[in-house]
């Protein structure tokens, strides 16, 4: 169908550049290729030209730079804030898809005591118990391993032996409490009984394959970052409340540190997902301290020690709030796997 290429489509204006000046939309015409339109979606979406290269060097040589010339007004140079995110958050999960790696494996293993060999020798004859670790060796506890390389093999099933015997004395307990407070019953005991069964559930599920876990949390994990994201803005409002600045400045830096730390969690995955080992993941979270406190003496001019104080606030405020936030997504995820 042919249109008048001189006239706006969308309210007849006459047209005098590449977008109306009255409805402001853009005077393309989409009857073309699908390739071209293809073209078009993944350039909008990346935008790969030297904005990229900039934006690139400026994250990752000069932390904090970034965020000061965006919130200066020096926008038209580099990436928009938002889009970057996007982007390397979706680079860390292709990463993870890619190598294979496990965010997390949960093992069930023997609980260990730090107690002397002959302290734990006289407690076991007489069959004594300290906390919850039974000292006959039969009680189980959970380990986690972050970042984890599947062997040549794949992830074995661990759901054998003393694994299965406490899943099923778990279970056998919450069918018990269950015959008191049923699900149906309507409360808050039932509730959270028939939650510990689906946990039960789960955990066996993950011990069984810690891939179907990690699928999970790939769903759950995006959206507690989004949230996390405005959280971590917020601390920094509050702790640089004076000279008063506005909200989306703290947000901006706040983007600019989360693409950052997924952009190094991917190269931290590529890495043991090639060599194996996780120990390089420990490595990257001192680096990334550096990596904010000296983005914060840029993005807020302070001096170095005043900017340390509040730095040590930061990460002792967000650390705590991060850490419940990984716990409920774990949860969220146990539940769906």
């Amino acid at each position: 169908m042919e249109r008048d290429k001189a006239n706006c489509a969308n309210c007849g204006t006459a047209l005098s550049g590449p977008f109306c000046h009255v409805c402001g939309q853009k005077a393309v015409d989409l009857h073309k290729p699908f390739w071209w339109i293809v073209g078009e979606f993944l350039d909008s979406v990346f935008s790969y030209d030297s904005r990229t290269l900039r934006t690139l060097w400026l994250l990752f040589t000069d932390p904090g730079e970034f965020t000061r010339i965006y919130n200066a007004g020096q926008r038209a140079s580099v990436l928009p804030p938002f889009r970057t995110f996007i982007i390397a958050t979706l680079v860390f999960f292709v990463a993870l898809e890619m190598t294979g790696v496990a965010m997390v494996r949960v093992e069930m293993v023997p609980a260990r005591t730090v107690l002397p060999d002959a302290v734990s020798a006289a407690a076991e004859r007489a069959g004594a118990k300290v906390g919850s670790i039974n000292m006959s060796g039969e009680t189980m506890e959970l380990r986690f391993d972050l970042l984890v390389a599947p062997p040549p093999g794949g992830f074995p099933n661990a759901v054998t032996g003393k694994v299965q015997e406490n899943l099923d004395e778990a279970r056998k307990k919450i069918d018990e409490a269950q015959r008191d407070d049923p699900p149906e019953s309507g409360t808050i005991e039932g509730w959270f009984l028939a939650k510990a069964r689906d946990l039960t559930a789960g955990l066996e599920h993950i011990l069984a394959d810690p891939l179907a876990f990690n699928t999970a949390l790939n769903v759950w994990l995006p959206r507690m970052t989004l949230l996390l994201v405005p959280v971590f803005a917020l601390f920094l409002a509050l702790l640089h409340w004076r000279p008063r600045a506005f909200y989306i400045e703290h947000l901006i830096f706040s983007l600019h540190v989360h693409t950052v730390t997924f952009v190094a969690l991917a190269a931290v995955v590529g890495l043991v997902g090639f060599f194996g080992g996780n120990a390089i993941a420990w490595t990257v979270l001192p680096i990334l301290g550096v990596y904010v406190l000296m983005g914060m003496l840029r993005v807020y001019g302070r001096s170095v020690w005043w900017t340390s104080l509040k730095f040590i606030v930061l990460m002792l405020v967000y650390g705590f709030v991060l850490l419940m936030a990984l716990l409920f997504t774990f949860l969220l995820a146990l539940a769906d796997a």
